[in-house]
């Protein structure tokens, strides 16, 4: 069994959610599929008052988290998971989306190359509701 570091992980992803029952089983998915397993996955509740949260609680995963506050928005979302965070470097990822599945390993391996970088951005492929791409951004 893979043995994860609840305590002091790696990175700390943020995910903000309101009333996103329909995409975040695929966003969770996606993190939990991650190469780098050494990280947190805060879902960070925002007031909504769909089963997106009672979906998030259904993993049965040390590395989830689940914290619940009165609607303040998407940046208060993300501020109220970043306050929560325990690990060295922040992901972000909204509901509506999903991450490559090297996408933490890549950020992490080039933010520990050079103590110069404090930001690690990648492309994003534009897909339609039923996965297909679009174009990449």
């Amino acid at each position: 069994m893979t043995q994860f570091n609840i305590s002091q992980p790696k990175i700390s992803v943020i995910l903000p959610v309101y009333n996103v029952e329909k995409y975040i089983g695929e966003a969770i998915e996606s993190v939990l599929d991650q190469s780098l397993t050494d990280f947190e996955l805060i879902v960070v509740d925002d007031g909504g008052n769909d089963r997106s949260m009672q979906i998030a609680r259904s993993y049965n995963d040390a590395r989830i988290r689940c914290i619940s506050q009165p609607n303040r928005g998407l940046p208060g979302a993300r501020n109220t998971g970043i306050a929560a965070a325990r690990a060295p470097f922040i992901a972000l990822l909204d509901s509506d989306d999903r991450y490559h599945p090297e996408k933490l390993m890549l950020h992490y391996v080039h933010l520990r190359a050079s103590a110069n970088v404090g930001v690690s951005y990648s492309g994003s492929d534009m897909m339609d509701e039923h996965g297909i791409k679009l174009s990449i951004a």
